[in-house]
């Protein structure tokens, strides 16, 4: 009501759907007071030192910054958007994708021994029934080599089944030679470039368990997971517990893999009620509680292991199957080739909505 008696409807703006920021909002509210003949008579001035003013800048202050961070929310609930790399890896998780992990470099290996041996000359030996898997770190055959920039690396030497590697498995040489490119059984000798880890870990709940890996670079496929409560027996790695493979019971217990917002890989085990079907809880699909787990994996450094053809030469000794000593050079006979790195988080979100 105006000072004649008369009622004055003050008209405000449309509201802004963009661009809320300081300037406008202080804008806007300058304009509606100058709109307002009544306001108007009584507002003496805009000069920051006004009582009012103060109030107004105060008020556009607010407003930006819950504008800022009505955006930035806004922003993070988008895989194409999200800047914070934890909020990246949340939506990646959320439909199923994991950034693609390294790959090590390969080098086929040419082997000389300093003589001729009788019996079958051992460089990684077969895991023993009685050996504890946690020791096949140290009894898998390595060597230092030298990658392409000319920086000491660590490489293995072990059987790959299936893109996989077969951590148990024996590598060997025949006996009555002293020059080999094959092992015993007629397969290339490789050496791959990282190290083997062992981890082991224990839970008492058989709800869904999960077990975070220390080290960062894995190795793609190199993951296994063993019963070392129970014989050893391999769990069953699945892309998704609702999958026929993860409810088939002619197959161990299932685990997937899992990229955390930590960066890391951790292993998870599934819960009762995935495992509940037709009303009954599927026990023999879930984490045996109580029982310890051991882990083995490589670790690598990706593209930087691959290195020109020679580059790895080493000179070590080992046993034959009599145990006596034996000396073996082994050189690169071809490039160490076909190491990656693990996919970048930058690529993984422009990636991972294609793949569906």
């Amino acid at each position: 009501v105006n000072r004649m008696g008369k009622q004055t409807i003050t008209e405000l703006p449309n509201i802004l759907t963009e661009g809320i920021d300081y300037d406008n909002t202080l804008a806007e509210m300058k304009a509606i007071i100058e709109n307002n003949p009544n306001w108007k008579e009584n507002w003496t001035s805009f000069y920051n030192s006004e009582a009012g003013s103060l109030l107004t800048q105060l008020m556009a202050w607010i407003s930006d910054n819950l504008a800022t961070k009505q955006d930035i929310i806004f922003n993070e609930m988008f895989i194409g958007t999200a800047q914070a790399d934890k909020n990246k890896i949340r939506h990646l998780n959320q439909i199923g994708y994991s950034p693609t992990m390294a790959k090590s470099a390969k080098g086929k290996m040419h082997i000389e021994t300093n003589n001729i041996s009788q019996t079958d000359v051992i460089l990684t030996p077969r895991r023993d029934v009685e050996e504890d898997i946690s020791e096949r770190v140290n009894n898998i055959f390595k060597f230092n080599g030298t990658d392409i920039n000319g920086d000491t690396k660590i490489y293995e030497i072990l059987q790959y089944k299936n893109g996989k590697p077969d951590y148990m498995s024996e590598v060997s040489l025949i006996a009555g030679q002293t020059e080999f490119e094959a092992d015993t059984n007629g397969n290339t000798i490789y050496a791959y470039e990282g190290r083997t880890t062992y981890e082991e870990f224990y839970s008492d709940t058989s709800d869904g368990p999960t077990f975070e890996l220390a080290l960062d670079n894995i190795e793609d496929g190199s993951i296994r997971v063993y019963d070392t409560s129970n014989n050893n027996i391999e769990f069953n790695n699945v892309s998704s517990f609702v999958s026929i493979e993860a409810k088939d019971s002619s197959t161990t217990v299932p685990y997937v893999l899992e990229y955390t917002v930590n960066k890391t890989y951790r292993i998870r085990f599934a819960t009762r009620g995935v495992m509940t079907y037709s009303g009954k809880v599927n026990y023999d699909r879930l984490y045996p509680a109580g029982h310890t787990i051991g882990v083995l994996y490589r670790t690598t450094n990706g593209s930087l292991g691959n290195s020109p053809i020679g580059f790895l030469t080493s000179t070590s000794t080992v046993k034959n199957r009599n145990g006596d000593s034996i000396q073996v050079t082994l050189r690169s006979s071809v490039a160490c080739l076909s190491g990656s790195n693990q996919e970048a988080l930058s690529d993984a979100v422009l990636n991972a909505p294609l793949s569906l």
